[in-house]
This record gives structure tokens, sequence and C-alpha cells, in this order.
């Protein structure tokens, strides 16, 4: 699946996820945030952007707009 860089890495989920989820948090048993929910791909199956995809995202993001109001 093409995306940010030319590759996705996702998180398969096989549970109900609701129109709404998409943003929200995707935690394990202990708390811990390991995605966050993107689609809903089917009945009861989903994906979800690893977190570490996402952190990396956001600091590519506000390093670009740092630099472009400085």
């Amino acid at each position: 699946m093409p995306g940010y860089g030319g590759h996705a890495e996702w998180i398969a989920l096989h549970l109900s996820l609701r129109p709404g989820h998409s943003g929200g948090p995707l935690m394990d048993a202990f708390g811990r945030l390991v995605g966050i929910n993107t689609m809903i791909t089917g009945p009861e199956v989903g994906c979800a952007i690893p977190a570490h995809v996402a952190a990396e995202f956001l600091r590519q993001d506000i390093d670009v707009r740092l630099i472009r109001s400085a």
C-alpha cells in the first residue's frame, strides 16, 4: 500500500471499529499507545498507523513548520 515516504506500515485490527473512532488511540492491555486508529476496511476489520510511524511524521511536520515560521 503506497503511503508517506513511498511505503506504509499498518496494524491490522480484527475488532469492531465504529465511525468516529478514526484518530483515536489504539492501546495495549497495559495502557501503552500502540497506534492511531485510521480506517475501517470491512466488517470488524480496520487499520491503525503504528505509534512510531505517527511520531516520526509529527516530528518531521513540526520541524517543517518551525523552519517556515522562522
